[in-house]
């Protein structure tokens, strides 16, 4: 049986069974006289192109005539393989399969990259028509200090305060508090940047700081802070200058989402969708 199993691993082997398969099943075909495939396989001068690129990114240097000849070998046996297993049904409920192929014709939706290309007045109109999604927010930089909530217990405040008392005196922020991977300082920043770092409910404390005063405690999801805001600047209406490469990022997204769409739909149109009723059990 050890034996057995050796040999069944063995890749020629392998091999001949799956061409067995193979021929059996060209066996159950209904017509065996008539072409079951596309019988002709054309490798143009674009697939040459493509093929050398392909070896030439995965190797960092262009192919011999002979590596691409075996390349161009490869790929016409995977076509043939292809063809022949589609011919088949081998990929016929098979989601690896169905996944793949949906993965291919999303990205055949894709539109051309001519037709992502804005002219200014689009984007200027795109600008315009959108402005509250591209107003700067608020913007704070501080320094904070950290400390252990549950190490210090009912002693916490009078630590606080002792800690305070150092900053207010000139103190590195370095040297007060314990050691944590939170920076002690933070460049100015947009508040919802902050949030996603340190908490909604520690920033929303931020917002209204006097600037260049030490204050706490001021809560996050990690402890408890003294924190000294050291720059605020307000929420406002942003340039499009300022805001160009953000505006020409969200132009194409939508462009592109709106050209997909347009293209699915023309391909959908082809088709009768018949949904069974909820509860119907079929």
């Amino acid at each position: 049986m050890t034996r057995l199993k050796s040999i069944l691993r063995e890749p020629l082997v392998q091999f001949l069974l799956i061409g067995a398969l193979l021929a059996a099943a060209f066996a159950l075909l209904p017509d065996q006289t008539a072409p079951v495939v596309d019988d002709v396989i054309v490798v143009s001068a674009g697939d040459r192109d493509q093929l050398s690129k392909l070896f030439e990114r995965t190797w960092n240097r262009p192919p011999t005539e002979a590596e691409l000849t075996g390349v161009i070998d490869r790929f016409v046996r995977d076509e043939i393989l292809f063809r022949v297993g589609t011919e088949l049904g081998l990929g016929q409920d098979d989601a690896m399969v169905r996944r793949r192929i949906v993965q291919k014709m999303q990205f055949l939706l894709e539109p051309d990259p001519e037709r992502l290309s804005p002219t200014d007045e689009e984007l200027e109109a795109y600008f315009a028509a959108n402005r509250d999604d591209f107003r700067i927010e608020q913007q704070l930089a501080f320094e904070q200090v950290f400390f252990d909530e549950a190490r210090h217990g009912e002693a916490l405040d009078a630590v606080m305060q002792v800690a305070q008392v150092a900053l207010r005196a000139g103190e590195p922020v370095e040297d007060v508090g314990e050691s944590t991977l939170i920076p002690p300082r933070f460049a100015l920043t947009q508040v919802s940047d902050l949030a996603r770092e340190m908490g909604g409910d520690f920033v929303d404390a931020l917002k209204d700081l006097p600037v260049g005063e030490w204050t706490g405690p001021v809560r996050s999801p990690f402890g408890v802070h003294l924190v000294r805001v050291t720059q605020s600047e307000p929420a406002r209406d942003a340039t499009f200058d300022e805001m160009r490469p953000r505006v020409i990022a969200s132009w194409t997204a939508q462009r592109r989402d709106e050209l997909a769409k347009q293209r699915f739909d023309e391909l959908a149109s082809r088709f009768r969708v018949v949904r069974s009723p909820p509860g119907s059990g079929s």
